[in-house]
């Protein structure tokens, strides 16, 4: 299976068995294999066939994004454009050296007002539970998909839909900023009213994540790789640099295309999403006051 460079589409049946899968070969089109043939592949494929998956000890900025969580994935990229930020992320997720098994800790999922989640806010996936949640996908950071998959159980063991994602609510009064809270131990600040200069300052200090996003009635257009671009209404977008004239934006699902917008264009934003990282939680101080001991002492890549 050497020339197999990645999987595309799986499906599984009832047991949890591939069923079909789509694997994309070297210098080839991609291949659908089915049945016992589909999870024998399956089976056989080496780890390192999924090594942008399933992880290396660090986030990096592409993961799975599922319609109606896009806003969520702009809030984690924007923390991880600063270095607090990253420190900050890297120490949320862990990787068993030996299992492979990557573990995620939700600061804020114990934090006083919200549902209390199970095991202290630890949740853990092994590479077999990433690939399968990730079905349809071809390529994204184990560890940002974990850490995204863990709000996302968060929220499940939470509401009585058993199909909730961030899309859904707890119940009624289950906001945007409480899962904000539940990763960053605190919610961004969210306005309409934007003020162009003071964002610029506040990108550029490197002290602040900010996010924005565009209602459905709103038309705003960019460049992206020299073309013009328009920006999805009702997307949320990541701001990674901004200056007198422009602002660069990442879509989280691309982000090794930037997206080019005028200071004008902007200025239509429907809002901008704001947070200090300054103001970020001790990791260490809070698995200390909750009695939490990191299940993988053997990984120190990453400062947990």
């Amino acid at each position: 299976n050497a020339d197999i460079v990645f999987t595309g589409k799986r499906e599984y049946d009832k047991d949890g068995n591939v069923k079909k899968l789509t694997v994309l070969t070297e210098g080839k089109e991609s291949k659908v294999y089915e049945g016992k043939e589909a999870q024998a592949l399956f089976d056989n494929l080496d780890s390192e066939t999924f090594n942008d998956l399933l992880g290396d000890g660090q986030l990096g900025t592409n993961s799975v994004q599922q319609a109606g969580n896009c806003w969520l994935h702009a809030d984690i990229n924007a923390v991880m454009q600063t270095e607090k930020g990253k420190e900050y992320l890297n120490k949320l997720v862990s990787k068993d050296p030996k299992s492979g098994d990557i573990t995620v800790f939700l600061p804020g999922a114990k934090a006083k007002g919200l549902p209390q989640p199970k095991g202290d806010g630890i949740y853990t996936y092994s590479e077999s539970d990433l690939l399968k949640r990730i079905n349809g996908t071809t390529a994204g950071d184990g560890e940002y998909t974990a850490l995204v998959c863990a709000v996302e159980d968060y929220i499940r063991e939470n509401s009585e839909d058993a199909n909730a994602n961030t899309e859904s609510s707890i119940n009624p009064n289950y906001t945007r900023e409480e899962i904000q809270k539940v990763i960053f131990g605190a919610g961004f600040t969210t306005t309409k009213d934007i003020n162009y200069d003071d964002l610029k300052d506040k990108i550029n200090s490197k002290n602040y994540a900010i996010s924005c996003g565009l209602n459905n009635d709103v038309v705003i257009t960019g460049e992206r790789d020299g073309q013009p671009f328009r920006l999805l209404d009702g997307h949320a977008y990541t701001i990674v640099g901004m200056d007198d004239n422009f602002v660069t934006l990442m879509e989280s699902n691309n982000p090794d295309k930037p997206i080019k917008v005028s200071k004008d264009e902007f200025m239509k934003m429907s809002r901008v999403n704001i947070s200090d990282v300054n103001n970020l939680p001790n990791v260490e101080d809070e698995k200390n006051s909750q009695n939490i001991i990191s299940r993988n002492t053997e990984n120190t890549d990453n400062g947990t």
